[in-house]
């Protein structure tokens, strides 16, 4: 038996070992730890010369000026003007520019609230000049002509005569024609009564201004007027109407001056027909 059992090896038993009893292990919490970014390597970056020569100037601009300190008391410099001071001088104002006059002055009339309290200077209005009248075409042998119902044109075999359209005026007792008459040698003063040159204020007043006086009397009928022939033609011109003023005889004792007013209107027209008249007359 021994020897069967030499043969097997017989294992010890182990002892039991008693139970070890552990405290439970404490989880301790590893504090957490902020994620860490590894900076990327820096790029540079080619910036041109001019950016960093305005960039540079930037800064030097924004850098506050120095203060400067200026001694005081008995070190402070004592200033002398050079000039010596003045009071401020007004300042004088500039000379209006002259207006451009227009070609023709148009009047306005400003009325209400609109008007403009600085009154405009006055000018003196330039009467435009008239046109020339055109001439008046006529033959020999339709005279007597009336010329724009004021003039009379009319020959003889010698000469041309140039006269007003008579008008009826009163010489004291009744009525008589007068008509203003031009002639080569002179004015006339023609009526149908006697003239009586000793009345006062007698003579040509025409609408002008221009004053003639009453020079002698033809026949007792008619006034002539040579000295101021051309005085009265060059007034005439001018003019549109001409009161005659005279006395009659034989209004005794002597009472008024007596007058009328003639047309004259459209002397210049009538004028050149008569000077053309002539020049026919003596071309026969």
């Amino acid at each position: 038996m021994l020897s069967g059992c030499a043969g097997k090896q017989v294992k010890p038993t182990p002892e039991p070992t008693p139970p070890v009893t552990t405290e439970p292990e404490q989880t301790v919490e590893a504090p957490a730890t902020e994620a860490v970014t590894k900076p990327e390597p820096y790029q540079y970056k080619a910036v041109p010369f001019e950016e960093v020569l305005k960039q540079d100037q930037e800064k030097a601009a924004r850098k506050p000026a120095p203060k400067t300190v200026l001694p005081t008391g008995e070190d402070a410099p004592k200033r002398q003007p050079s000039t010596p001071l003045r009071p401020p001088q007004p300042t004088p104002a500039p000379a209006p520019e002259p207006e451009a006059l227009p070609p023709e002055t148009a009047t306005l009339a400003v009325t209400g609230e609109a008007a403009d309290p600085v009154a405009a200077p006055e000018t003196a209005e330039v009467p435009a000049k008239a046109p020339p009248a055109e001439p008046i075409r006529f033959n020999l042998d339709q005279l007597p002509l009336t010329v724009m119902d004021t003039w009379i044109l009319a020959a003889d075999q010698d000469s041309c005569s140039l006269q007003t359209v008579p008008v009826t005026m009163d010489d004291g007792a009744g009525q008589t024609s007068v008509t203003l008459r031009l002639s080569k040698a002179d004015w006339q003063v023609v009526t149908q009564s006697d003239i009586d040159l000793s009345y006062p204020e007698t003579g040509l007043f025409l609408s002008n201004g221009t004053h003639i006086p009453l020079e002698s009397v033809i026949k007792d009928t008619r006034i002539s007027i040579s000295k101021q022939k051309q005085q009265l033609t060059e007034a005439l011109k001018a003019s549109d109407s001409v009161r005659v003023a005279l006395g009659y005889w034989p209004t005794w004792p002597v009472t008024e001056t007596r007058s009328i007013t003639i047309s004259v209107a459209h002397f210049p027209p009538a004028l050149n027909a008569w000077e053309s008249c002539n020049r026919r007359i003596s071309a026969r």
